[in-house]
C-alpha cells in the first residue's frame, strides 16, 4: 500500500515520503533537507523511532496528521 500511495502522490507532482521501520538514511536526510511536501508515517514511527525528525524540523513543518491516532496511549 505504501508504494501505491507514494506513487499516486508523486505522479501528481507531490514530493512525498514515508517514515517507518523501512526508512533509509537517505529518506530521512531528504526529509531533513526540506525535499518533501508530505511525510506519511505510523503513530509508532512518528512518536517513537523517528520522533527526532519532527523535533529537528520544528518551525519548518506546517502540519502533522497521524493516522490511527486512537492507538496512541500517551501524548
Amino acid at each position: 500500500m505504501k508504494d501505491k500511495v507514494l506513487a499516486w502522490l508523486r505522479n501528481r507532482g507531490i514530493a512525498a515520503a514515508m517514515i517507518g521501520l523501512e526508512s533509509s538514511a537517505a529518506d530521512i536526510k531528504n526529509i531533513h533537507d526540506g525535499g518533501m511536501n508530505l511525510v506519511l508515517g505510523s503513530s509508532e514511527a512518528l512518536l517513537n523511532s523517528h520522533k527526532t525528525v519532527f523535533r529537528e524540523l520544528k518551525g519548518k513543518i506546517k502540519a502533522v496528521f497521524i493516522d490511527e491516532n486512537h492507538c496512541i496511549a500517551k501524548w
